[in-house]
């Protein structure tokens, strides 16, 4: 800036072009890094919305699903307790019948009614037959035909006149023929109390659809709750776009059609279920800080902006006399001095990589006095070499193909601390290069923490079932390395649903907590340990020798798990586990079919002898089940 000082005198016109030049430049270079540093954290925002949308759908979904599978395994347990006959009046058939709907009703207290309906569509309620007749229903019909599960359309209850669904399977007689339908009632209501377990923030918002995109359930933070939408089919046209590309998962952003609100949604089907879980978070609330920042921003801007364009109008003005050209060049050079050296933007010239001029805010953000920084490499402000030389290559080759560059890049403090960088290059002339930095730390420190939120359980802390699934992959590809074997292990509590249902939820996520706690403090530090959703667990055993081992270390887990638990309240309660492993002794065997192996011997458990565990081996292109 020491440059006006010096300029020849000259005319008026000339004069007032230049300090427009002058601004018109210092504009474009302010209003450049500006937007590409708000666009890039936007971005980053957004970005962080979808991930943890999609947690959300991740861990609700999962939620919902094990609670239909539990469905329907009581319905085929009620099958296969059911005596082959040739007609449902046998007596053998009736009593049978009525144990059994009995006993799953005890043990899914979160289903509304678990009944049998004959031929005619009689219903039976497990004490005998009742006035209700469901011959005209669809799922009745459908399951009556279909060899699998059915689940309906949402539909009014014709005994509590509430909004259920209804999971259905056909019974057949002795001769292979249909005797009628066994079927569970489940209330759109229970789903909603379901969703509001999960932390939405404001104008978030959990649905269950069909495949027809019929509602089934919907919660929404903030809004009370109503039954005014259920059965309906109102979605934005995004959503059946989204769908029609993907049916299985993905993500958009989008005006909900039901109350108006733009949301960051992610979906995921239930899985071999007709039905999609949608999970949407309120883009207004999750960008308040970017918006909130980015005020700030545009305003430092358009005040740097202002202070020169008023600097530029003031030595116009003083200008009036060519022979006080010098004076006011040089107060303009105050002034504009005045600008560069601002408190929150930092500044350097450098000119091959050594640093020619630097302002006080860059002093300050890397804890080193501006006039010690002149004639220095900037080597040694890098966090480390590896950053140093990819800006080398990268940056002054963009610098001198496009004119520009612009990167986030950690930088080392005069105390040898770490902070993020927004940069943004320009090149001048003669080899030179101006730098534009913001520290965005901060930005930085909520990405990371947004990042651990949606690969943590909000509640227990454990690893979720995302972090789950990344980490099989990973001791999946070191095992096939060394050729060792490893396990997983699936775990879900037994006698959990009673003490949530006598002393409350929170009761429960005390309990939760407390086995996650066990499960940490009994495993190795190279096991890993998740929450899969609900009540369920799992674990992943590496360095896997024998079946002996695994089984001594799961036993530990069951045995930490049944020890009494007292809650805050001063009561004691006591829960157990049943547990299905699934082990790769060659370390070859497909995750995908380790989970499923461990899933159904756990479930095998839970049906035939609780607080057990039952083993699955890998290997020599052998399934080997062993209890």
């Amino acid at each position: 800036m020491d440059r006006l000082s010096k300029l020849p005198h000259t005319k008026s016109g000339r004069f007032a072009a230049w300090l427009m030049a002058g601004n018109v430049a210092v504009a474009v270079v302010l209003v450049w890094a500006t937007w590409h540093y708000l666009s890039d954290t936007r971005q980053a925002e957004r970005h962080l919305a979808e991930q943890i949308a999609d947690n959300l759908a991740v861990s609700v979904s999962a939620e919902v699903a094990a609670e239909l599978r539990l469905i329907d395994n009581a319905l085929q347990s009620i099958q296969q307790r059911l005596p082959a006959v040739l007609d449902v009046g046998d007596a053998e058939f009736r009593t049978r019948l009525g144990l059994a709907l009995r006993d799953q009703s005890l043990l899914l207290p979160f289903v509304y009614a678990i009944r049998f309906a004959d031929l005619r569509g009689q219903v039976n309620d497990g004490r005998g037959q009742v006035d209700i007749n469901v011959a005209d229903r669809a799922y009745f019909q459908q399951a009556l035909t279909s060899n699998g599960v059915v689940v309906s359309e949402p539909m009014v209850s014709r005994v509590s006149g509430e909004w259920v669904i209804i999971l259905a399977r056909q019974v057949k007689g002795a001769d292979g023929k249909p005797l009628g339908v066994v079927y569970a009632a489940v209330l759109s209501k229970h789903f909603n109390t379901l969703f509001s377990r999960f932390a939405l923030g404001l104008g978030g918002a959990v649905a269950l659809r069909t495949d027809q995109l019929t509602l089934v359930a919907r919660f929404a933070s903030g809004e009370p709750a109503s039954d005014a939408e259920l059965g309906t089919q109102r979605v934005s046209p995004a959503l059946h776009q989204a769908l029609a590309n993907n049916p299985a998962k993905g993500l958009l952003t989008t005006r909900t059609a039901l109350d108006g609100i733009e949301r960051v949604n992610a979906y995921r089907r239930i899985p071999e279920m007709p039905l999609v879980l949608l999970a949407g978070l309120s883009t207004e609330h999750f960008v308040s800080n970017w918006s909130r920042d980015a005020t700030r921003v545009w305003g430092i801007a358009a005040l740097i902006q202002l202070m020169l364009m008023g600097g530029s109008i003031y030595a116009f003005v003083q200008h009036g006399r060519e022979r006080r050209l010098s004076a006011v060049a040089t107060e303009l050079a105050k002034e504009q001095s005045m600008v560069i050296d601002n408190k929150w933007i930092g500044v350097a010239r450098l000119k091959d990589r050594k640093i020619t001029w630097a302002n006080a805010a860059i002093g300050n953000m890397l804890g080193v006095p501006a006039s010690e920084m002149v004639g220095r490499e900037s080597r040694v402000f890098y966090g480390d070499a590896d950053g140093y030389a990819k800006v080398g290559q990268e940056g002054y080759g963009q610098l001198a193909d496009a004119g520009s560059y612009h990167a986030q890049v950690q930088l080392k403090a005069g105390d040898g601390g770490i902070l993020w960088v927004d940069m943004t290059g320009v090149a001048l002339s003669n080899g030179e290069s101006a730098w534009v930095l913001v520290d965005i730390t901060n930005l930085k420190h909520r990405e990371s923490q947004a990042q651990h939120q949606a690969m943590h359980d909000s509640l227990t802390g454990l690893a979720n079932r995302r972090l789950f699934s990344e980490q099989m992959k990973l001791v999946r590809a070191q095992s096939e390395r060394s050729r060792a074997g490893w396990a997983l292990c699936f775990l879900d509590l037994d006698g959990f649903k009673p003490v949530n249902d006598t002393f409350g939820h929170e009761a429960g996520d005390e309990v939760l907590k407390t086995v996650a706690d066990r499960l940490r403090s009994v495993t190795r530090t190279s096991d890993f340990a998740a929450r899969m959703g609900g009540d369920e667990f799992a674990l992943l055993l590496t360095g896997v020798s024998d079946a002996e081992e695994v089984k001594s270390t799961v036993q530990r887990c069951l045995d930490a798990i049944s020890r009494p638990i007292e809650l805050a309240s001063g009561v004691t309660v006591t829960v157990g586990s049943s547990a299905g492993i699934a082990i790769s002794h060659d370390g070859q065997a497909d995750p995908h079919e380790l989970l499923v192996a461990a899933d159904e011997a756990m479930y095998e458990v839970k049906r035939s002898a609780k607080g057990h565990l039952a083993v699955v081996t890998f290997g020599d292109d052998a399934v080997k089940p062993g209890i």
